[in-house]
This record gives structure tokens, C-alpha cells and sequence, in this order.
């Protein structure tokens, strides 16, 4: 079909083509709001019109029609049905979904901004900034682990909690700091065969009476007091200051709900004064730790040094030949 200059070719009503006359400069479609109703509705008429299934099921019949010698399977009316059900599904859903994705992005985001800036630290990798939080009643205050550092390499208290704690030990601050200096030589396996043997969990019981991590408090108590004991010993040495430093977590000292004390159960029987704060302290129970664990260890029998002389070998009496 010819047309002139600056017509378009269309489709008509009946599939076949016109000329649509425009003036230079004039838009193609001459129907106000099309393209906007378009942007509404392309995607449902392109699916379900000419593009979509329908228009799959139309060719089909029009290519029955329009050639008469070839067969081509019809389409039933169940079959139709489904598709059409699928297509309308698949529609509606789209935007759902969208919406749905949209909508965990945003969750994700903003408990991403919403967790604290500690929070990590228990997520990349374990860092005990805090071994003491002196928990009394309600009130919690906590010393770092650079206070503890600074008073036991300088002898400087650069911290309340810390000085508060120093004078409730029955101590003398130098006492405390030489305590918690001391090294111990340890064997590792004894150790750690000590500290898995049912009267070391016995013992590790009774040493985190009122001294446990800070959120879940006694419930995993053993595990970590023991973790840290055989993580300072993997040297061959064990120290206060190097138990302290393992921890696994931060440790409180609670006070409160007439449940915990605040005193802790010190092996040093004979060696405090009783009656005081030298055999119920925080850091009196500190001092004394790595010796009650050096004391404990069980050393391997097979690799034990015998001390006692072997016993003389019985010799048979020579006989003769003859």
C-alpha cells in the first residue's frame, strides 16, 4: 500500500495497513494520555494480547485457517484455561514480589545501622575489652582490660571500679600486682587433663561462685574459665594477669539478687586470713589461681619420672655341664 511523505504506516482494525498523517513536528499518536495509559497497561496487554499466550493460542487458529492443507493440532479448552491461569498468576505475583524484596532490603539495612558498635567484636573474632564489670544491685561498673595493664606494669590506678576493688582484696595494692605478675610452670596436657577430669569441673564450679561471663552468667561458667586457663597455658606458664587476658568473654562480679555475693571461693586454705576479704576477693582469688592449678595437674603416668630405685634382679645359680 503506498503513502505519502510524513505518513506512517499503521495497523487497522482489520490486520491490514493505513497511512497516519502527521504534520511536521506533530507527535505520531494523536490520542492524548496514550502513552501513559500504555505505561500502565503495556505489560498485561503484551502478555495476555498479541506477545503473551493468548496471542500464541490466536496464531495458532489463524495459522489453521489461513492454510488449509496443514494440520494443526487444536487447542482445548482445559489446556487454554491453564495457561491463561499461569499467566494471570505470574502477573499478579510480580508485583508482590517485588514489593516483598523491596521490603527485606530495607529490614536488612536498618538492622544493619540499628546493632551496636561492639556487637562485631563477637562476630569477627574474640576480644575481652572488659574482664571485670562490678555488678552491684543494679549499678555495673566496668574496668578494661588496659586499667588492669597499666596498673600491673606501672603500679598507676587509673580506674574507680579498679581502686574500689584493690581495697576490698585484704591486700596491699604491691601485694596484688606481684600476685597477678607471678608466673607458674605448667604442663599443658596435665592441664587440660585436670580441668576435664570431674573434679576439675568440681573445681571450676566452686572458682566462678560469684565471677561468670557477664550475659549468659553461670550457665557456661566452666567452659570459659576453663578456656582461658588452657589457652594461658599453652607456653608451659600460666599467670594471673595471662588468665585474665584469655578470656573468652567479658566477667562480671555480681552482687545482687541475694543469689550471687560477690565473694569467691579461694584456694588457699591456711594461706588467707579468715574472717576476711583475703580469702573471698576478686583479685585474692586471682593471686591464687594459676598456684592452685600448677598444685593440680595431673601429669602423664607413662611419661612420670621414676624416683624410687628399681628393685635388684634375682640371678639363677650357675650350674655345670657335667
Amino acid at each position: 500500500m503506498g503513502r505519502q511523505p510524513g505518513q506512517l504506516a499503521a495497523t487497522g482494525p482489520d490486520g491490514g495497513s493505513r497511512a497516519m498523517g502527521r504534520e511536521p513536528g506533530q507527535m505520531a499518536s494523536a490520542e492524548p494520555g496514550l502513552h501513559r495509559q500504555q505505561r500502565h497497561t503495556g505489560l498485561r496487554h503484551d502478555r495476555l494480547g498479541g506477545n503473551g499466550i493468548l496471542g500464541a493460542v490466536r496464531d495458532r487458529e489463524n495459522a489453521s485457517a489461513q492454510c488449509p492443507g496443514r494440520e494443526v493440532a487444536p487447542i482445548s479448552g482445559q489446556l487454554r484455561e491453564h495457561w491463561l491461569h499461569s499467566e494471570l498468576k505470574s502477573i499478579l505475583l510480580l508485583p508482590v514480589l517485588k514489593r516483598l524484596i523491596a521490603g527485606l532490603c530495607v529490614g536488612s539495612a536498618i538492622v544493619t545501622v540499628a546493632l551496636p558498635a561492639s556487637a562485631g567484636r563477637y562476630t569477627s573474632s574474640i576480644d575481652n575489652d572488659l574482664p571485670i564489670r562490678w555488678n552491684t544491685g543494679g549499678a555495673v561498673w566496668s574496668t578494661s582490660q588496659d586499667s588492669i595493664d597499666t596498673f600491673l606494669s606501672t603500679g598507676s590506678i587509673t580506674d574507680r571500679g579498679l581502686e574500689g576493688g584493690l581495697n576490698r582484696s585484704g591486700w596491699t595494692s604491691e601485694e596484688v600486682r606481684a600476685g597477678m605478675n607471678k608466673a607458674y610452670a605448667v604442663d599443658l596436657v596435665g592441664v587440660s587433663r585436670f580441668l576435664y577430669s570431674d573434679a576439675g569441673v568440681r573445681f571450676l564450679k566452686n572458682a566462678s561462685a560469684s565471677y561468670f561471663p557477664y550475659y549468659s552468667m553461670d550457665t557456661y561458667a566452666v567452659q570459659a574459665l576453663r578456656s582461658a586457663i588452657i589457652s594461658d597455658a599453652a607456653d608451659g606458664s600460666i599467670s594471673s594477669v595471662g588468665i585474665m587476658r584469655a578470656l573468652p568473654t567479658d566477667f562480671r562480679l555480681a552482687d545482687f539478687c541475694n543469689t550471687y555475693t560477690g565473694a569467691q571461693n579461694i584456694c588457699a586454705e591456711g594461706r588467707c586470713q579468715a574472717g576476711t576479704n583475703q580469702c573471698t576477693s576478686l583479685f585474692s582469688w586471682y593471686v591464687f589461681l594459676p598456684a592452685c592449678i600448677q598444685a593440680n595437674q595431673k601429669a602423664d603416668p607413662v611419661a612420670a619420672v621414676r624416683t624410687a630405685p628399681a628393685a635388684p634382679m634375682q640371678q639363677a645359680p650357675i650350674r655345670g655341664l657335667w
